[in-house]
């Protein structure tokens, strides 16, 4: 009953989150897991680095980028500002779940950001106290085990959160 009610034991959770999101396989080695964050350090940092070089001029005639990005710092500055991990100003974990977000539009641009993702990246990046790569790479597994249960609002303008079946 305790493991179905409260999953597994928190101490345990930063070991077994990665393999159930998909970061790891389940039979990968410590030689393999460390290759594979590895890898996805450096793509990490490429995808990063897409979205920061766009210009002043390119982010004019980008509208669709300024909506995303401004969805995503108001989103930030209200996600769990009464948590120790995320109170103060200037807080570099506040700015570390606005550069994964932003960096997270552009690894899935199809689906860019939907408000209220800053809820779910949140726990993950208080679980990993700021570790970004563990992070990123969590929340885009369970972004790719949820990501059918976002729907394209009525007029194709806007993803959304449905809600189930027959919404």
């Amino acid at each position: 009953q305790r493991r179905v009610r409260g999953g597994c034991d928190p101490a345990l959770r930063r070991e077994v989150w990665p393999f159930l999101l998909g970061v790891y396989p389940w039979d990968s080695t410590r030689l393999e897991r460390a290759a594979i964050l590895e890898d996805r350090e450096a793509l990490y940092k490429v995808t990063e680095t897409q979205w920061r070089s766009i210009t002043p001029d390119q982010m004019k005639r980008n509208a669709l980028y300024r909506d995303r990005e401004a969805l995503v710092e108001k989103d930030v500055l209200r996600t769990d500002r009464k948590s120790d991990f995320y109170k103060g100003e200037n807080n570099p974990n506040v700015s570390d779940m606005y550069e994964m977000l932003m960096t997270y539009c552009q690894h899935n641009f199809d689906l860019g950001y939907v408000q209220g993702m800053s809820d779910l990246i949140s726990p993950l990046h208080t679980l990993y106290q700021g570790n970004k790569q563990h992070t990123f790479w969590s929340f885009v597994g369970y972004m790719e085990k949820m990501e059918l249960n976002f729907t394209m609002d009525v007029g194709g303008d806007n993803w959304k959160l449905s809600g189930g079946e027959g919404s």
